[in-house]
């Protein structure tokens, strides 16, 4: 039993029990005179009163605390923690915001419960309440019955719409002794068998939702030198087993990267572009590549090889050239373009926000805009345009296998609906991707048919589910990728400040952590998390235009109300103006013109002068000048040449 120590005198008070003579004296109702024991030699706690005063104010404040309703369950927790005492019973959002505490760092915790002396509970009542302590690898570890807890718990959609995703990543070789197992970590184990080689890779399983957040590490097995394809066929199959009979969880989608044993595994279960799914127990499995590794592949394929496609040749030499002419430009089209892009080292080539932000509009924009002003010196119009071209089906494309959100202001970003605009590109872009090869036919590369599977497979999916659900009609392709599991790889990478390949022993040991501790936060700086570059534009044009080198260009006719131009017409009446004229345009003034486009937008709201808004802006939609080419393809809206953006007049531009 445990007893309140208040009541006893700390000469009766042990280290972890009462001592045999003890006697309460104390806050007690009832003692008098008669009492056969002796209080004389016993000092009494003064302000008796006051301490009732503060329990009860104590009491109070917990009651205040849970009565505000305008903060967060983590704050009411840790409020009533610090108004309370320690010796007491803890809610269960006081327990879960200590061991969240104690898990996300030890020293910290101790810090603020022993130096800050803060209400927290002791470190042994957190190992107490800490779920898995000892994790090991195989199909049915200690974490096992807290996932069938949780998915029983779910939705009956999340149940039978599943995603089990696969990774592996590198270990440090090592042996250690387990005291409380009584055995020796770190050899191979796949749970079929036990070897006496070293692990050196461990290949993690996570089972995640398709139409909520919701992820849950299923197990994990030890290699030596990365899994088997047979071996992994066999795994798979196992966890699909397990999933479906003793968690009842239907798995629709299997998604990992192009790894050798992952195509091996594939080519097990007989994917092809035409038929990217397999059947299981009378279910469907569709099978696809992580998206964003695949756009990877192809930035660095297209590095060394040139690509044909239905829109002519494609080539890297254009996208070198236009870093070239950025390098060293003054005002810049594309600022975020950096050596990173062009000439990526060893892990360089393996973050997709180097290859997403190479495959972007704003790089399509501007070949464009250098086409359209006199043109490239090493390479063609017609490559530099069929690159533009590649260059946007790509940026579109990865919109639509990206997307989050049911609506958005990009049609490409929306959710996969029946038929809307995302899938019907999708399809449409499928078609297009037959017809890409490079040119070099001796070429092995893999990227090619895994963009056919992974395209097809969502596609297939996404009808197959429309067709059988009628009350889904949206699917959000972000949550067909690996995130989840490359977050997780980031969170064992950042325990104990910079650990780039653990151990087995500390694998075990980090992993029973992040399961315990759900809120446990990536970095963001990770792999597949896009952050975006802090760019200061603070530079200006030393020569001004004249009005004399400045075009008159009239493109739209007057009784074309639409404001719609095939943009083919466009860049041949540009072309035409440019090959009759010697005097080629400075290359960085379509970036000056946008750039003070963007000023002008900031500006005008704030201005209620008409005069001043006629000075700034143009009263006109329409391109007029190929100084405006830029503002012209930087535009998402084609309602009008330049949509929401904002084209400066030539006043404002020469001021």
């Amino acid at each position: 039993m445990k007893i309140c120590d208040k009541h006893f005198p700390a000469s009766d008070v042990g280290s972890k029990f009462l001592k045999r003579a003890a006697v309460p004296i104390y806050f007690l109702d009832g003692v008098n005179e008669e009492d056969d024991y002796d209080f004389s030699q016993t000092q009494i706690i003064p302000n008796y009163d006051e301490s009732v005063e503060t329990t009860k104010s104590c009491c109070n404040c917990a009651k205040t605390i849970e009565a505000n309703n305008s903060i967060s369950r983590e704050s009411k927790a840790l409020s009533k923690m610090l108004v309370g005492s320690r010796n007491r019973e803890y809610d269960e959002a006081s327990r879960e915001l200590a061991l969240n505490l104690y898990l996300k760092s030890r020293s910290a915790y101790l810090f603020m419960r022993n130096k800050l002396n803060l209400t927290l509970p002791h470190e042994n009542s957190i190992i107490n309440w800490t779920p898995i302590k000892n994790l090991q690898p195989g199909f049915k570890n200690e974490c096992f019955h807290m996932l069938a807890k949780k998915i029983s718990m779910l939705r009956q959609i999340d149940r039978e719409n599943a995603i089990l995703i696969v990774d592996e990543m590198k270990l440090r070789p090592e042996l250690r002794y387990n005291s409380v197992l009584d055995q020796i970590d770190g050899f191979e184990d796949v749970d079929f068998f036990r070897t006496d080689k070293i692990g050196k890779s461990i290949c993690l399983f996570i089972v995640k939702g398709m139409f909520s957040n919701w992820s849950f590490i299923l197990n994990y097995f030890i290699t030596e030198n990365g899994m088997d394809g047979d071996c992994l066929s066999n795994i798979i199959l196992e966890n699909l087993r397990l999933l479906k009979h003793e968690l009842g969880t239907i798995v629709r989608v299997i998604s990992c990267d192009q790894g050798s044993a992952n195509r091996k595994t594939f080519s097990t279960f007989e994917i092809v572009p035409e038929k990217p799914f397999f059947d299981f127990e009378d279910n469907k499995i569709f099978c696809m590549y992580d998206f964003p590794h695949l756009i990877k592949c192809l930035r660095n394929g297209l590095m060394t090889c040139d690509l044909t496609t239905a829109d002519g040749i494609v080539s890297f030499k254009v996208l070198n050239e236009l870093w070239e002419r950025e390098r060293y430009a003054t005002t810049k089209m594309c600022p975020k373009l950096s050596r990173q892009h062009i000439e990526p080292k060893n892990f360089e080539k393996m973050r997709v926000k180097f290859a997403t932000q190479l495959f972007s509009k704003t790089v399509q924009a501007a070949i464009r805009t250098i086409v359209g002003t006199g043109g490239f010196n090493n390479v063609s119009n017609e490559v530099a345009v069929a690159t533009a071209n590649f260059i946007e089906k790509i940026d579109k494309i990865f919109d639509c296998m990206n997307s989050c959100t049911l609506y958005s202001k990009n049609p490409y970003s929306c959710a996969l609906q029946v038929d809307g605009i995302v899938i019907n590109y999708i399809k449409e872009f499928i078609l297009y991707f037959n017809s890409v090869k490079f040119t070099d036919p001796k070429k092995t590369v893999h990227f090619l048919t895994g963009f056919k599977i992974t395209l097809n497979g969502v596609v297939q999916l996404a009808e197959e589910i429309f067709r059988s659900n009628s009350e889904i009609f949206f699917i959000m392709t972000n949550f067909l990728c690996q995130d989840k599991l490359e977050n997780t790889f980031s969170i064992l990478r950042q325990r104990g400040g910079y650990n780039k390949n653990p151990s087995v022993s500390e694998i075990n040991y980090m992993l029973a952590k992040v399961i315990t501790r759900k809120i446990l936060l990536s970095t963001t700086v990770g792999n597949c998390e896009t952050v975006e570059d802090d760019n200061v534009f603070q530079s200006v044009v030393d020569e001004e235009i004249s009005p004399s080198n400045e075009v008159s260009l009239i493109v739209h006719e007057t009784n074309d109300n639409s404001g719609n131009q095939d943009e083919i017409s466009i860049q041949n009446t540009v072309m035409s103006y440019i090959s009759e004229n010697h005097d080629v345009l400075d290359s960085e003034l379509p970036s000056l013109r946008y750039f003070l486009g963007y000023v002008a937008s900031r500006v005008l709201p704030k201005l209620s002068c008409s005069s001043c808004n006629k000075s700034i802006r143009k009263s006109n939609e329409f391109l007029t000048a190929p100084t405006e080419l830029f503002l012209f393809y930087k535009n998402y809206n084609k309602s009008t040449d330049f949509g929401k953006l904002v084209a400066p007049t030539e006043e404002f531009v020469n001021a």
